[in-house]
């Protein structure tokens, strides 16, 4: 299992952190912070 960070997702996504927490959080996934992996 891999270790990435929201962060570092977002940036493999082209996409802000805040928008991909956002769509994490609809989707039922409880990360709040950006540095979790």
């Amino acid at each position: 299992m891999s270790n990435t960070t929201v962060e570092q997702f977002a940036a493999e996504l082209k996409r802000p952190v805040e928008d991909l927490l956002k769509q994490l959080k609809e989707a039922g996934v409880s990360k709040t912070a950006a540095a979790i992996p």
